[in-house]
């Protein structure tokens, strides 16, 4: 769902734009030609653009794998206040209904429409004639003239001389024969998929008229805007129904008798060459939304969340890594217990399989595999990688995070430089938790340079110890990412300027958060969300399955699914600053 908002809020931004420019540099124009393909790739463009991720700013740093992932709340040094997270709250759980709604509603009116024009063709099969490529069916009536596609729906009721009715069939023939069907079904597709974006509405009027502007063309190449004009003003007087159809009488005669007589011109290249800064914005515009979107993304590409490699077998890849130098081995391990997961072990090709490691103490097998075609089919039977090795207990800091915020804030001084051109953004700082509560290997994995990198590794590679976190009972090593946001907000002095609050309120580490879960059960599998308490998805949260090694993340929606091996086992959900908590099927 957190996709698709992000691809509507594209798509309009886009519709909105080029719509703008369309009024403000196309409307009077008279190339109607021109304008017509410029309403349908304007719209085209902007349902494909969002599909596409553009990457005009690549990544600082690279990542770490291997290692459990957590993502701190942000800190923000030089504006004095914590970030907002860039998350929808639950309480706007109504605007997906609204949306909806309306889809349905503008849905169901052009279904009903288009029954409309298939009911009177199959109940007037007796009045149709066949005239080349297209059908012509009488409407006695009726339904005035229109068309739609290759079909022609004549209004023979109405008293006319035979250069009259070949004016009105030749006109509606170049509707058919231009396709101008094509372009109000996709119009009132986009339309009903964007009905709340104004811009939406304009151009399916608009493009209404381009055709009856480009089939009254065609007409005036055999006749005088005078005659034409007349049998406009007689035909007016009839009303029209369908707005699916192409009416001769519907569109706005003054307008259509103006520009009878108007002098056509070309759009000036000005025009056009004004329209590749615009579409250049919207690059660029898009590209910092994406990388706005994707830096939590980007900072967790290793939050597959698999435990250290234990020692022994630290040992054995590394042999195996300097006698083939050129192969890429992947760690693989599960329980003892699971027949599921110990099925596809055993189904890989024997000849991928580098070592078995049997712990019995442990009741845990695992596998150094070769990375080639058979691993990629692995990870297709684990299920939209679904299945992973996480952290039961996470690493939290002595004293707890309070402590550990007002440190970073009273220690970190916003660099000069950055300061005096301007400099503001995100700092994405990784460390690792080393079993035995060190900080090591700090890096930015992504930042905004100007210093700013460099003092906030120096900072957190001085902090103090942290608790290590524990799997199975044993202490593990857990990878940990600092969001830190370098603001000018304000006066930022050098130290202790800047004391946000920790991620949960009170004084204490005991005082967590306490985290809402809306999960819904399907047989074996279990889904859903993870809330904070102020209602916003808890993205990264860790769900696992008590005493085992198997669990998963939730996405940045909070959402979640995991397949349990037994409808008896329990769900541990864990998040940094909140209380854990604990589900189970009774």
């Amino acid at each position: 769902m957190n996709n698709y908002l992000l691809y509507l809020f594209e798509a309009n931004c886009t519709l909105l734009l080029l719509g703008l420019f369309y009024y403000g540099f196309l409307k009077n124009e008279t190339d109607f030609r021109r304008k017509r393909w410029y309403l349908i790739g304007s719209s085209l463009f902007a349902l494909v653009l969002p599909l596409f991720r553009f990457d005009l700013f690549p990544d600082q740093g690279e990542t770490l794998k291997g290692i459990q992932t957590m993502i701190l709340p942000e800190i923000v040094i030089g504006g004095g206040e914590i970030a907002e997270a860039e998350t929808v709250t639950s309480s706007f759980t109504w605007i997906p209904v609204l949306y909806w709604t309306g889809v349905v509603l503008l849905s169901l009116w052009l279904m009903f429409q288009l029954g409309q024009v298939v009911w009177f063709f199959m109940a007037n099969t007796h009045r149709m004639s066949r005239k080349g490529s297209y059908i012509i069916i009488h409407t006695n009536g009726t339904l005035p003239t229109f068309s739609f596609f290759n079909l022609l729906f004549l209004d023979n009721s109405v008293e006319l001389t035979k250069q009259e009715e070949d004016k009105i069939v030749a006109h509606e023939m170049a509707h058919i024969r231009q396709m101008h069907s094509v372009d109000i079904l996709f119009l009132e597709a986009v339309k009903i998929f964007f009905w709340f974006n104004p811009v939406t509405w304009y151009n399916r009027k608009e493009i209404q008229d381009l055709h009856e502007y480009l089939a009254d063309d065609v007409i005036l190449k055999e006749t005088t805007p005078e005659d034409y004009s007349d049998l406009l003003a007689r035909m007016a007087l009839n009303k029209a129904h369908l707005s699916i159809g192409h009416h001769f009488n519907k569109s706005k005669t003054l307008k259509r008798i103006n520009m009878m007589n108007t002098t056509k011109t070309q759009i000036k290249k000005w025009k056009w060459a004004s329209l590749a800064p615009l579409v250049a914005i919207i690059l660029i515009a898009f590209s910092c939304n994406d990388e706005a979107m994707n830096d939590l993304q980007t900072v967790v590409e290793g939050s597959a969340m698999a435990v250290e490699i234990p020692e022994n077998i630290q040992v054995e890849m590394q042999k195996l890594k300097e006698k083939y130098p050129n192969a890429e081995f992947e760690y693989l391990e599960t329980s003892a217990d699971n027949e599921e997961e110990l099925a596809r072990l055993k189904s890989m090709d024997p000849n991928t399989i580098a070592l078995v490691d049997v712990n019995k103490e442990e009741n845990r097998i695992g596998m150094i595999v070769r990375k080639d075609g058979v691993m990629t089919r692995v990870a297709e039977n684990t299920g939209d990688g679904e299945t992973f090795l996480v952290v039961e207990q996470a690493a939290e800091p002595v004293g707890g995070y309070q402590e550990f915020y007002k440190y970073i804030a009273d220690n970190l001084t916003y660099p000069a430089s950055a300061k005096e051109k301007g400099i503001e953004g995100k700092v994405y700082i990784q460390m690792i938790i080393d079993t035995d509560g060190s900080v090591t290997d700090v890096t930015a994995v992504k930042g905004i340079g100007y210093g700013c990198d460099e003092e906030a590794v120096r900072v957190i590679s001085a902090a103090p110890a942290w608790q290590p976190a524990e799997q199975r009972g044993k202490k593990v090593k857990q990878k940990i990412v600092v969001p830190i946001a370098f603001a000018l907000g304000g006066d930022s002095q050098s130290h202790g300027s800047n004391t946000p609050p920790p991620p949960a309120p009170g004084e204490l580490k005991q005082d967590f958060f306490k985290m809402k879960l809306d999960v819904q059960r399907s047989g074996d599998a279990v889904y859903g969300k993870v809330f904070g308490e102020d209602g916003k998805p808890l993205a990264g949260t860790n769900v696992v399955i008590k005493g085992t090694t198997r669990g998963t993340v939730c996405d940045r929606d909070g959402s979640f699914k995991i397949k349990l091996d037994s409808p008896d086992q329990e769900l541990v959900f864990s998040y940094v600053g909140y209380e854990t908590a604990k589900l189970s099927n009774n």
